[in-house]
Order: C-alpha cells, then structure tokens, then sequence
C-alpha cells in the first residue's frame, strides 16, 4: 500500500470521543486504529505490568496497547501481527516499549524478544540503562536476570525461561532461534528494510508473533521511515472508510498509530502542542516545550516535537 494521503486529514469525531470515554485521552492521534468493541484485549494486562515498573500508563500508552494486544476471537492469537507507532521526543514511548516486552516474558512461556535502536551500541545503551535499571529497582526485580557478555546480551525471566535480547541493524539481525517479540525502535535512523526483511521470517512460525517499530519523525533520508508512516496512514484512511461502509467488515492485520502536527498549524501556539503531544500535562508541561521552542532551531523542534519530517529547506513559519 503506497497510497499518497494529505496531511490534513483527520478521523471522524466519535472517534476521539471514544478514546476519551474508554481511556481519558483528550489528545488523540491523527491517525489510529481504532479500538475494535468486540474483541477481547490484554492491555489491562500489560497496565499493571507497567504499574510494577513504576511507570502507571498514560491515556495515550492505554489506547495503544489496547489495541495493540487485542485477541481474535476465533484463533486466540493477536488481532495484529504489526503494530506502527509514530509518536513525538520523550512521550513515553520507552516506558511502553519495556512494557510490552516484560509482560511478554512473563506471560507466555519460552519467548524470544529482541529489541533493535540506531545501532547495536545505543541498542545496548538503552537495554542496559534504561530497561533494565527500571527492571531492577522494581517489583519484578527478583524474577530477573541479566546477562552482559558482549554479543550475548540478555535479561533473563527464569520462571517462563523468557530472554530479552538486543541486535544489530544488520541483514543477520533476528536469525537464529524463532522470534516472538521484534521491536525496531528509533526507526528515523533506518535508511532501509534489512531489519523488517531479518525479523518477519523468524516469526512465521509462531502464532503470537507482533513486530513493532517506533520513531518521532525524521528526515527526507528516512526512507523507511517515511514509507511506514505513509502506508500507515493510507491504512487508517482507508479503514475508517471501510467502516463508514460496513461496521462489521473485517480488519487489516496490521495497527497503526501517529500523532502529527501539519504544516499550518503554529509551531508556537500551545492549541498545537495539545493536539499533537499526548503526553502533555502528565509527564510534560507546556512551559518544557516553550524552553525546547526558544532554544531549537525551528526544523529540529518540528521533527522532535510536532513529529514532522525534516526537509533540507524548512517550510516558512505560519
């Protein structure tokens, strides 16, 4: 799907209206599946998860994860084998990325889950101080283990002989044993799809298999990028019309979330930061995104903060 779609686009209003009624989100995306109402989940499951990380989720991380691990109910398996997530700088896309990998280490047994970022280097970075130093000043502290040699990270769970590992942005990455989990984060910094073309056959023999990747926007030379985030969007487009037409049609297999400022609206109106900061007023203030405002230059704040792409010339300030 490589359908081209405007920016300006926008899901109708019952759409945000559920998503406040089910999870207090007054921020909803521009684009993003929506909850289907007959179909069991486990993101409460994966909320208390969360709670015992120290990280309680957000409205936003709810409706995401919800949707996320919803269930079919003729096959038991998740609803989505793909889950696309396109969210601004320090909104908590970490925190739930560690969710969804603690709760499936706990839950299933023998699961092989590994995470991917720029690189091996801020892969391990990120795995080691940040997932796991949550791990280990939490609750669920004693059921883990971590492993540091070199080439063979992992954070062991004993009881479910689960592993959380890391790779490379490599052709080879995710080859070897089959993959239940494959998480490829920071995703503007992928200039092609070895990592999705080294994942995707490792998981297709496991029923329960979900890759998901994660980014805030990034540049012209994010060309993988750039062709998730417009796939996904013509995906949302196209179901929400689907919809209108027959509520009860059948699904895409894949999820897609983004919250996305368009080009007119003001970088400097704090009405833009609501509608495009989901985060905003839990662990961010709007005094926060004015200091990052006063202090980026204009492109940079549009791509960290308002989730656009950076183009070589920025467009003139409205």
């Amino acid at each position: 799907m490589t359908t081209t779609t405007s920016e300006t686009w926008a899901p109708p209003t019952e759409f945000a209206a559920d998503l406040e009624e089910r999870y207090g989100l007054t921020c909803p995306p521009r684009w993003g599946t929506p909850r289907h109402p007959d179909r069991p989940s486990l993101g409460p499951k994966l909320w208390k998860v969360m709670e015992r990380l120290g990280a309680p989720p957000m409205p936003w991380q709810k409706y995401v994860s919800d949707v996320a691990l919803e269930l079919d109910p003729a096959t038991g398996a998740f609803a989505h084998r793909e889950v696309g997530l396109s969210v601004s700088r320090q909104q908590g896309k970490t925190e739930l990325m560690l969710g969804l990998q603690v709760h499936r280490a706990l839950a299933w047994p023998q699961q092989n889950i590994i995470y991917a970022a720029q690189d091996r280097n801020m892969a391990r970075q990120r795995w080691e101080d940040e997932f796991w130093e949550k791990i280990s000043s939490s609750s669920l502290a004693t059921r883990a283990r971590i492993r540091k040699s070199n080439g063979n990270e992992k954070i062991l769970w004993p009881a479910t002989r689960s592993r959380m590992g890391i790779t490379a942005n490599t052709e080879s990455a995710g080859h070897g044993p089959p993959l239940d989990l494959g998480i490829i984060d920071e995703a503007f910094a992928h200039v092609d799809d070895r990592l999705e073309q080294a994942f995707s056959p490792a998981m297709l023999t496991r029923a329960m298999a979900q890759l998901l990747w994660a980014s805030a926007g990034g540049t012209t030379k994010s060309v993988w990028l750039n062709k998730k985030r417009a796939n996904g969007r013509a995906l949302i487009e196209e179901l929400f019309a689907m919809l209108a037409e027959n509520p009860a049609a059948a699904r895409p297999r894949a999820a897609y979330f983004e919250w996305f400022a368009p080009e007119d609206m003001d970088r400097a109106d704090p009405a833009t930061w609501r509608a495009t900061l989901p985060a905003l007023g839990h662990t961010v203030t709007e005094a926060i995104i004015a200091a990052e405002l006063e202090k980026l230059d204009p492109a940079e704040f549009d791509r960290a903060f308002l989730n656009r792409t950076r183009k070589p010339t920025p467009p003139v300030d409205p």
